[in-house]
């Protein structure tokens, strides 16, 4: 409250309100570092939960649940806040966005937990974080979040519930971990129920009212309050009793604030925040409210009443005229953006009147929160106050694409921009070009994102609409796409987002149009800007096409270091799209440097998480690298086979296939089938602008012209390959067939940027062979070929020739040859000598 804005509250409001030694004791005595009070509304459980945790040593931290509590994304926010605020074993280094931004674009228990965990895992073991009213996130996904919290956080913990956790194992009561507080340690004894009457009524305590509680603490808290001593005169049963009571005592209220208390009940209200916006003489009003015992008021600001009275409250509102008059008063919160009380609200009084505008002005705030459990709330509260259809399409496409169900969120998009206009229409149609894009339907992904760019009135939606069209442009015109760039880059705002974006279309363009080292220079200044609290979507594209661009450069070390970067980051925030498309730009880098034991690991690691989540395009790239590996170890034959697992593509759905069309072409090629390899390069070339498509289409040319024995035509076609900037693509190419290194080398002006490229990418033995000069700096670990590295390694391990022979399924002449060799290029004269000169890379090493 503000300064001056005081509630004065009679002492006598909490007269009847008695300690519980004997649970007090019980739960001292256990000394359980989880507690569970476990019975219906009505037994006391927030009473008892106030009365224990006060007796703590340190000041115990409350969250009240409440059923937007249901919403992991807010619930995971809302704790995280509120721990931060302990300050004891907090990280003066804390994100305090952290665990929102990761709700906003991924708001799953799974990471959240993590976060959250991670972030608050030393508070002190001490502290005491009570979780009241459960029950109301009732939710898995909240229950799941809770759960975590429970196992991963020293802390200790009290939960009021109606109904026991999932999570709450018989274990954890069996080896003392946990403790329960049932319903019959809650039920009143006689005492303690004639103590409750005494105190409340002036030493009076009805017997009758004793037998017919039940030794419901509820039900005894109402009767202590009442001024009078009559009751019904027939016996009621303790919740007939609760509501007779219940129904006196609200109308003995002034009528002032019975309007307050259908206010509050038909939005949830439970702070005075929101009190104050609602009700008018709202000081005077809460304190007589207080003074009666109907509401509960804390210092803290928060505000409450019983919630069997709030049933009691809630039943008047079936009256036409109270629906009326508080729908009209409701309006403040639209104003105010107090969402969930307005959808407390939608949910109490489903009219369209209300629910169309509190959900208009909501929903932007709640896409961007992550909040897509109290979306599915609001769609539900729309559908009943009939709000109209195209706008909940509009929803619920939004929670489709959000889900991963592309082709509902595409289906449903389509139609809801057909009919809305503004704004709204705006971000309609900036859906469908997202669903449209994730489904492979380019052309229709640039019509959507065009009418998005025209409607669009809002900044944020014009940019996210040019970038769409951009992106779908990019494969199809160059210029045009060229085109689109600039028009973001003059609306943009000078965002993190929007120059990372900038960076990340100049990278685009350049894989298509050459322009490599001045894109790539302009992407090493913009790195510095990760990590800053950009949008991780875009933050994980731009790291994802930044090592995408560098690998095709054949900067290996440099693309392996940002695609791991961007990796970090999609598991940070528990991406699995973004991993599965990161993840083949690191298997190339390794594969670029040789790390071939680890390019097969992490090649059985995406092709893990494509049998859980399969896209078309991850499943591509996967057999794609897959192929790279086996060429860059001389088993054209395999990289064939792996190549068949990728699917045509089609008009409508194309497959980012010009990768695998152009290695095709070049197993064929060292295969000696000279015609399937032209025929495969002529494939990849019209089927993709790509730089690296059209050098790997020319790579392949020009060995499948060098095993057929026309070494002109195979030394124009590889330097058009040079000259195209796509060295990756030569790269692979000398690994699958070592001649054609000989040949370039025999030409003096690509000598020397041959020897940087070969020893760049660890082939310095590819690069001798060819008779080129290997400065001294290489180590001689270098010079081995990619099996001597293996004999290598196995040499260090102490096995000997017929050991290696029979691991490596070679012959034991063989195997002797490349144990010579080895030798013979390390420069040593013993096993032991040569054992010593192993160096392992860190990741197998550890």
């Amino acid at each position: 409250m503000d300064e001056g804005e005081e509630l004065t509250i009679e002492p006598s409001a909490f007269d009847h309100i008695i300690e519980r030694p004997r649970l007090i004791n019980a739960i001292e005595k256990a000394d359980a570092r989880v507690v569970l009070f476990c019975a219906p509304a009505g037994y006391g459980k927030t009473t008892l939960a106030r009365q224990w945790s006060a007796r703590q040593k340190r000041p115990p931290v409350w969250y009240r649940t409440t059923r937007a509590s249901g919403d992991v994304a807010a619930l995971a926010v809302g704790l995280d806040h509120l721990l931060a605020g302990v300050g004891v074993g907090v990280p003066k280094d804390r994100d305090p966005n952290r665990v929102a931004s990761i709700a906003a674009v991924n708001p799953r228990p799974e990471p959240l937990a993590r976060a959250l965990v991670q972030t608050h895992k030393r508070l002190p073991r001490d502290l005491l974080l009570v979780v009241d009213e459960y029950e109301a996130a009732d939710t898995p996904e909240a229950e799941e979040l809770l759960g975590a919290l429970v196992q991963g956080l020293p802390i200790r913990f009290l939960f009021t519930s109606r109904r026991r956790p999932a999570w709450f194992e018989p274990r954890m009561t069996v080896y003392g971990e946990a403790l329960e507080v049932d319903v019959n340690d809650l039920t009143m004894t006689d005492e303690e129920a004639e103590t409750v009457l005494e105190l409340g009524r002036r030493g009076f305590a009805d017997p009758s009212v004793v037998r017919s509680a039940e030794g419901w603490p509820a039900v005894l808290g109402l009767a202590a309050m009442r001024s009078e001593q009559d009751l019904p005169r027939r016996q009621l049963l303790p919740r007939g009793l609760y509501e007779f009571l219940a129904t006196e005592l609200l109308e003995s209220a002034p009528e002032a604030v019975q309007e307050a208390l259908l206010l509050i009940a038909a939005a949830s209200v439970t702070t005075l925040e929101v009190a104050r916006l609602l009700i008018r003489d709202w000081q005077r009003v809460l304190s007589v409210a207080a003074a009666l015992r109907i509401v509960i008021l804390s210092e803290s600001g928060d505000l409450s009443i019983h919630p069997l009275l709030k049933e009691v409250v809630l039943l008047r509102l079936q009256n036409s005229d109270s629906r009326l008059r508080v729908r009209h008063e409701l309006k403040p919160l639209i104003a105010g953006g107090h969402w969930d009380e307005a959808l407390a609200a939608a949910e109490a009084l489903p009219v369209a009147e209300f629910v169309t505008p509190a959900l208009e002005s909501a929903l932007w705030d709640l896409l961007h929160a992550g909040r897509a459990e109290t979306l599915g709330r609001w769609l539900k509260a729309g559908t009943e106050a009939g709000v109209a259809r195209e706008l909940l399409e509009y929803v619920e496409a939004e929670l489709a694409l959000r889900d991963a169900d592309f082709e509902k969120a595409l289906l449903l998009s389509t139609r809801a921009a057909g009919r809305l206009d503004g704004q709204l229409g705006a971000q309609a149609h900036l859906c469908a070009a997202r669903a449209a894009h994730f489904s492979e339907r380019r052309e229709r992904a640039s019509v959507h994102a065009a009418a998005a760019r025209e409607l669009a009135s809002e900044k944020s939606t014009q940019l996210d609409a040019i970038w769409a069209r951009f992106t779908q442009l990019a494969d199809v015109g160059l210029s045009e796409a060229a085109e689109v760039l600039l028009d973001f880059q003059q609306l943009a705002d000078g965002s993190y987002e929007s120059q990372l974006r900038l960076a990340c279309g100049h990278l685009i363009l350049a894989q298509r149009a050459g322009d490599f080292d001045e894109a790539l220079a302009e992407a090493h200044m913009t790195l510095g800007l990760t990590g800053r609290g950009a949008d991780p979507y875009v933050e994980s594209a731009f790291l994802s096409v930044y090592s995408d661009t560098l690998c095709i450069r054949a900067r290996y070390a440099e693309a392996l270091q940002v695609a791991r970067s961007a990796t970090t980051l999609a598991t940070h925030f528990g991406l699995g799209y973004a991993q599965r498309h990161v993840l083949p730009h690191e298997i190339r880098a390794l594969i670029g440097l040789r790390r071939f034991a680890e390019a097969e690991r992490e090649l059985n690691r995406l092709d893990r998480l494509l049998k859980q989540l399969p896209d078309e395009y991850s499943l591509t790239q996967a057999a794609n690298q897959r192929a790279v590996l086996y060429l860059s170890v001389g088993d054209a034959a395999r990289a064939l086979e792996a190549l068949e697992l990728v699917a045509p593509g089609s008009a409508e759905r194309p497959v980012q296939s010009g990768e695998c069309l152009a290695l095709r072409a070049l197993a064929h090629a060292v295969l000696g089938d000279r015609f399937a390899a032209n025929s495969e390069a002529e494939g990849a070339e019209l089927s993709s602008t790509l730089r690296e498509v059209a050098a790997g289409a020319a790579v392949a040319r020009s060995v499948a012209a060098l095993v057929d024995g026309d070494a002109a035509e195979a030394l124009a076609a590889a330097k058009s390959t040079l000259e195209l900037g796509a060295l990756h693509q030569v790269v692979v190419a000398v690994r699958a067939y070592p001649a054609l290194a000989t040949l370039l080398a025999g030409e003096s002006t690509l000598r020397d940027q041959l020897v940087r490229l070969l020893t760049g990418s660890k082939d310095a033995a590819i690069a001798q062979q060819a008779g080129l000069a290997v400065p001294r700096s290489v180590k001689r670990t270098d010079l081995l070929s990619a099996r001597e590295s293996e004999v290598h390694g196995l040499i260090a391990q102490g096995l000997t020739n017929l050991e290696i022979a029979k691991l490596l399924f070679i012959s034991p002449s063989t195997a002797k040859v490349h144990v010579h060799r080895v030798l013979e290029k390390l420069g040593v004269r013993s096993r032991v000598e040569a054992a010593r000169l192993w160096e392992p890379q860190p990741e197998e090493n550890a």
